[in-house]
């Protein structure tokens, strides 16, 4: 039997998703690896932890870490934004605490992209 036309039409959008979502974990992994390279220190974490957290409630929703990207002058899309923030946000309570912050930046060599991303660099 022939595939009908729904089911094709459903099967190209699928692997248009698929395609979008790979791209944007690509360019997000590059955008990790600029905020990376830009944070010196774990010290240097910390004070630009602090001076983003807007309320001091110890994390960052995702518009308080778009201002940090800013300030490291990592230019960043909404769709990397998202991306970037999910990737360190790992209870996914949409917010990044300090310690996801640091288990992140951890994560990374001096300049190797971390395991979970550094497999879609290829």
């Amino acid at each position: 039997t022939q595939p009908s036309k729904v089911n094709v039409g459903v099967g190209v959008y699928m692997i248009f998703v698929g395609v979008v979502a790979l791209i944007s974990s690509l360019a997000a992994g590059k955008k990790l690896a600029e905020v990376r390279e830009a944070l010196d220190s774990k010290r240097e974490l910390r004070n630009m932890f602090d001076m983003h957290d807007a309320d001091g409630n110890g994390s960052l929703k995702p518009a308080e870490f778009a201002g940090l990207c800013s300030d490291l002058g990592v230019v960043v899309s909404y769709q990397e934004l998202v991306a970037c923030f999910n990737a360190i946000d790992k209870n996914d309570d949409d917010k990044v605490t300090y310690d996801e912050m640091v288990a992140w930046w951890r994560s990374w060599g001096s300049t190797k992209l971390p395991r979970h991303l550094g497999s879609l660099m290829v």
